[in-house]
This record gives structure tokens, sequence and C-alpha cells, in this order.
């Protein structure tokens, strides 16, 4: 085919919600007219687009499955008939594949050329539209002997190494069948697909053949691997596809691109965040650039997903490291790249880079905005200490869902400060929120005068009546209750079961408390930047933090001051560093000992933890998963 003097292709980074597969198909519809009357010839859409993505064991329903055919099926028709049909339109969904033949959107693979002729051993060709025989060579062994990814964020597994249509039953047993990884109870076997739509019909279909088994991901449970390349011809151009971790091997399908004459690489992406995690996959698309010898197109997912947020941030890199176009991290994007036949390329979107902490804090806000939309609350209500954890928290919730929305109650006990009360509600004032106070000492007094408590079961009476207080107000007014603690009290277990961590949402379970400190810092200096007020109290970020359950209570009485815990944390927890690992860091014996104690003994607490973001390479939850009963210590 004669190459036209340019391609246009258009970056549609969109926010998509699990299981709404009709409002999925809206925002590809609008992406599709958008890019259509901008003039590109190709519009490329995130992982697992028309499902939303991670879909985990709805994959394994037939009733969803079918839901997702019809739903690919009536876009493609309805492309057509909106007169986008010329458009080559990149999206994803959950394909499936039945034992000894492709399903919906497979080829048949006889193993021979549709000649009769033996396929030639090149790993790929110019793929042929579905419905006809494929030149797609299967690759012999592709996975096999694949090395780990260049950056640790992304590990890679082995689990992949050599598969076919079955498994090794030692590696992947799952609760169906050990040889058949991710096949459903009818046999079918769900797969990760990128589909091509153009001229109303599947015109092309690829498989992720990588499928990630670590961290957050397990997708080897759910989904069968694919086994073909993908490069077809547009206008003259090549372009190769891959899924998100297809590019993370190396070895791996990009390697195996390297001598297919490419224009451009397209890689779909549901990559969630984490921090310094968009730096990993700059330095690893260039690899790829480099190995393929063209531009790599990532078009990655934004939006929060239960405990997950996915920052967008798409971007092309070409071979020599120069980003040519950048979308917007934490928010829907769009943008035309254009690559011309002299290998030039143009883009008017260059989205400014952020620095660490508002790319945490925004991670945040948009975990916690997309939990309230996609299950239904549009106000949020939480406890108002005058503390640093409470005040972030609440100056996050504004920002997600507008201060109106925000209900912060403050609860004074006996042992309550003026200092903390007036710090509370001069907080909720700079916010807009409603603030009413319910005070606990009658409550606590009503429940002493039959339990008579004292100590630490005193201490806990009083976070547990402010957790009722707090759900009371989340079923009387159809709020989304927060729980407040960082991750350095998550780790050591320094809440209250059914009091202060009571909630169904916390925004900052995964930020250790000197970042609590640090992000507060930064959200006042940036309302000042922008002529705001700023919202946080300087004497809630200045003063020594305390749970005020008793007279002259301080947060260092029960754990080391929170410089030395957050180091002995991130290494322990985050580096997995053991005890003679720890003291070789040069913590002291007796750090070591008491941060180790406190951590292994909380997991239970953990475990009945709310949901909240992950904003780290390694958060509670899905990505550090450890025996409750575990009678190990060093």
């Amino acid at each position: 085919m004669t190459q036209t003097v340019q391609l246009p292709i258009a970056m549609a980074q969109i926010n998509t919600s699990v299981g709404d597969i009709q409002s999925n198909c809206e925002k590809i519809m609008h992406g599709a007219q958008r890019a259509y009357e901008q003039g590109a010839r190709v519009v490329v859409f995130p992982e697992m687009t028309i499902t939303g993505y991670p879909i985990e064991d709805l994959a394994l329903r037939a009733t969803f499955r079918r839901a997702s055919d019809n739903a690919v099926n009536a876009l493609a028709k309805r492309l057509e008939e909106s007169g986008y049909g010329d458009l080559y339109v990149v999206i994803g969904t959950v394909g499936s594949v039945h034992k000894g033949e492709w399903g919906a959107y497979k080829l048949v693979d006889t193993g021979a050329s549709p000649t009769g002729e033996p396929r030639t051993s090149e790993p790929t060709t110019i793929a042929r539209p579905t419905g006809t025989s494929s030149t797609n060579v299967r690759p012999t062994n592709a996975q096999s002997g694949a090395s780990q990814p260049t950056e640790p964020s992304e590990p890679a597994t082995n689990a992949q190494s050599g598969a076919t249509e079955t498994a090794d039953t030692d590696k992947h047993p799952t609760s169906t069948s050990p040889t058949e990884p991710g096949a459903s109870p009818t046999g079918e076997h769900p797969t990760n697909s990128l589909l091509v739509l153009h001229k109303g019909r599947i015109a092309y279909s690829y498989d992720k053949q990588f499928l990630p088994n670590y961290g957050v991901f397990d997708e080897f449970r759910i989904f069968t691997p694919g086994h073909n390349n993908l490069v077809i011809d547009i206008d003259g151009y090549r372009a190769g596809f891959a899924i998100c971790e297809d590019i993370w091997q190396d070895n791996g399908p990009a390697s195996q691109l390297k001598d297919a004459r490419l224009d451009v690489l397209i890689t779909i992406n549901g990559s969630p965040f984490e921090e310094n995690k968009d730096h990993t996959r700059y330095d690893l698309c260039v690899q790829r650039a480099r190995e393929v010898h063209a531009p790599v197109m990532y078009v990655n997912q934004v939006g929060g997903q239960d405990d997950l947020v996915f920052d967008g941030g798409s971007f092309v890199v070409n071979e020599s490291g120069e980003v040519l176009a950048r979308l917007q991290q934490f928010d829907e994007d769009f943008a035309v790249w254009t690559l011309r036949a002299d290998g030039s390329s143009s883009c008017d979107s260059m989205a400014e880079q952020m620095d660490s902490d508002e790319k945490m804090y925004r991670a945040c806000v948009l975990g916690l905005r997309d939990y309230m939309r996609k299950t239904g609350f549009s106000g949020v209500v939480l406890g108002l200490s005058g503390g640093i954890d409470s005040a972030l928290v609440a100056a996050m919730a504004a920002d997600a869902c507008g201060g109106e929305n925000v209900w912060g109650i403050s609860m004074p006990s006996m042992y309550s400060s003026d200092g903390s009360k007036d710090d509370a509600a001069v907080l909720a004032e700079n916010i807009g929120a409603h603030y009413e106070t319910q005070p606990i000492e009658p409550l606590f007094d009503a429940y002493q005068q039959q339990l008579h408590l004292d100590g630490v079961a005193q201490e806990n009476l009083q976070a547990r009546l402010r957790g009722v207080i707090v759900m009371a107000y989340s079923n009387a007014h159809r709020l989304l209750a927060l729980a407040t603690g960082n991750k350095s009290e998550c780790a050591c277990g320094y809440s209250t079961i059914y009091g202060d961590a009571v909630g169904g949402y916390a925004p900052i379970k995964d930020v250790l408390k000197t970042r609590v400190w640090q992000l507060s810092r930064w959200r006042n200096a940036w309302a000042l930047q922008h002529g705001e007020v700023p919202p946080i109290p300087e004497n809630s970020i200045i003063k020594p933090p305390s749970a005020e359950l008793r007279p002259g209570q301080k947060d260092s009485d029960s754990l080391p001051e929170y410089e030395l815990l957050d180091a002995v944390l991130e290494a322990y927890i985050e580096k997995a560093h053991g005890r003679a690992d720890l003291l070789a860091d040069g913590f002291d014996e007796k750090t070591v000992d008491t941060v180790m104690r406190l951590v292994d003994r909380a997991e239970w607490k953990r475990r009945q933890y709310p949901l909240g973001p992950k904003v780290t390479a390694l958060a509670f939850g899905r990505d550090r998963r450890l025996p409750v009963t575990s009678a190990f210590r060093e």
C-alpha cells in the first residue's frame, strides 16, 4: 500500500467504569467523534475500554462476556452508521477462547498459511482482517526464557514461560481447573483482548500475551494468554500493537517485532499509579522504541477503581528518548499525534509534569472522587479532631466533592484541648464544610457507669463512641464515612478497631505520617500560589500529634518519633528488609524490635481497615499478603 503523507493518531485517555458497559461505549463514541472531527485516521483507547479495568472475576461470568460481546458488535455498527466507519478504533475488552478453537474475536489457526504451505519462522506479518485465514504466526515458545523487566515496580513473572493453551499445574492452580488458566465454569477461557474496529466490524484482534501475577495483579488466574502478534497496515504505515504487561517483558512481543519494519508501536494500558512509576514507564518505552526502531505510543487509563488509581499521563516517545506528546495526569485528556512519512511528527499536547507531592495528593483526591462517584455517594462525613490527619483528609474531600458536601463532626472528650477544638472549627470554615459538635463525654459517662473501664479499654471506648457517631451521620444522610488513619498508624496498629478505623474509604491509608505533613504543606502552598485561603490551620501542622485519649498524651509515648518510625517502616515493608538487614541499615536494636513487633501483630487490624488508594510501590492489602496467625518472628 502506498504510504500517505501523514498518519494522524488520536490518543483518547478516558475514565472508564467497571461493568458500566453502556457508559464506556458512550465515551468511545464521543472520542471517535472528536478524532473524526480533528482529522485522525486512528483513535486509541486504554486497556479493557468496554468493560472497565480491572474486571477481576467478572471475566468468569458468561453473562458479562456476552454483554461485552454484544456491546462491541453494536458499537462497531454504530460507528459505521454515525459516519466514523473509516476510522480505525482501537479498544480493549474481554474476549474468550474455547478449547480447541478461537472464540468470537479469534481466527482459526491451523498451523499452515492460507495456501496450505508451512508457516515461516518469521515472528509476525501483516495481519488479515477477522473472518479470513490468519497470516499471523504463533511464536514458538514466545514467552520462553523471558527475562525480568528493567524496573522492579512491575516485575516479571515467569508464569507464562512456555505457556500454551494449558498451564503448569504446579505454578498456576485455579479454582476451576488447574490445567486451564483463566477457565470459566462454562469451559470458556477469557482473554484480555485488543480489538480494531473498522468499517462497521471487528477488523483485527490481539490477545494480551503476558498476564501479570504479582502485587495488585492476578490476571493469570482469570485470563488465558494470547500467542500471536499483530501488525497492520494503515495508509501504508505499519502499526504494531501490544497490551500493557506485554511491553514490560524483555524478549516479549515488542522484541519479536524488532524486524517488522514498524512505523509505530501502539500499546493500550491499565497501569495503576504509584510514586515515581511514570519515570519507569518512560524509560521502558524508550527501550522498546529502540528495539523496534519506531516511536512507542503509550495510552493509559485514568481514574479510580476500588483501591487502585490510574493516573493517565499517556505519551509518545521515540528511540532517542524524546517525548513527542504527553497528556495530563489524573484527568481525562485527548490529543492527536501526527506521524509523517519522513519520520517526523507533531502534536499540540505537551502537558506539564507535576512534582511528587502534587502527584500523590491528586492521586488520593482522584481515588476518593471516583470511589464516591462509582458507588453513588455525593457527600462524605468524618471526624474532625483538629489533628493533621483529619485536616488533610478533609481538605482532600473538599477537593474531591466540594466543601459543601463535606460533613465534619467535632467529637470532643474531657481530654480534648481547646486548641484542637479551635483548629477543627477553623478547618471546617476554610473548606466550607458543614460543621457540628457532638461531645462524647455524656455517652462515655453512661458507659462507664456500667463498665467501669480503665487503661487502654477506656481509651478505646472513646474512639468507638466517635465511630458510632460518624456511622450514624453516614446512615442518616447517605454520606460516605471516611477513616483518617495514615500508613504509619495502619502499619503499627495505632488505631482502634471499630473506632477511628471505622469508615467506607481511607484516603491516606497508603501515606506515611511524615508525608502527611509534607502533603499538607504542599496543599497550603498551592492555595497561596492561586490566591486562595490555605485550608489546613498551621497549628494542626506544627503541634505534636496526639490522640488526646488521656491527659498529656502524645503519639511518641507509644511509638518512635515519626521520622525514625517511617524510615524503619519503609525499609521493613516496602524493601522487605528483615531484622538483620534493618540493623545493617543502621537502626538501633530497640527500635527495630519494637517496630517489627507492632507491625507483625497488627495484620488482623489491617485486614479490617477500609479500602484506600494505593499510591506507593507497596501498599497494605493486595500488595502485601501475610497470614494473620503467623507465629514467625525474627
